[in-house]
């Protein structure tokens, strides 16, 4: 009987760990085209590359849209609150622009983004990183 169970409870393990690696996004080089035509998930792939690369860091906002093609939201600064708030992605002031990804397993459930932050200065992208 406890033979049984142990190769009940392995196997059972088994098939949830191989569920779970073929859900999980794998790591991939990044490119534009597959970025813009892509899901969350391979859109996740990529974004560890992009941002290890620090591809976008100094760019601007149009050459960030060029890059990635359409935001799922953007951003402003929030006066007399130390954040930001949802604002038209055509507002002059937007500081942040956020692409919704997959990057880990609650990513499928939860809203997780790759956000592209930009300077409220010069409005060029001064880090990219994702909330998860």
């Amino acid at each position: 009987m406890k033979r049984t169970a142990i190769v009940g409870m392995t196997a059972g393990f088994l098939i949830i760990v191989g569920i779970a690696f073929t859900c999980w996004p794998r790591a991939s080089t990044f490119n534009a085209a597959k970025w813009k035509t892509g899901t969350r998930a391979s859109r996740g792939a990529m974004a560890l590359d992009l941002i290890e690369r620090r591809m976008l860091v100094g760019k601007s906002r149009a050459e960030v849209l060029d890059i990635l093609g359409r935001r799922d939201d953007c951003t402003v600064p929030s006066p007399g609150f130390p954040g930001l708030k949802n604002s038209p992605c055509s507002d002059p002031r937007v500081s942040s622009l956020g692409y919704e990804v997959i990057t880990i397993s609650r990513c499928y459930y939860w809203k997780c983004e790759m956000n592209v932050l930009l300077d409220p200065t010069t409005y060029l992208v001064e880090e990219v990183n994702v909330s998860d």
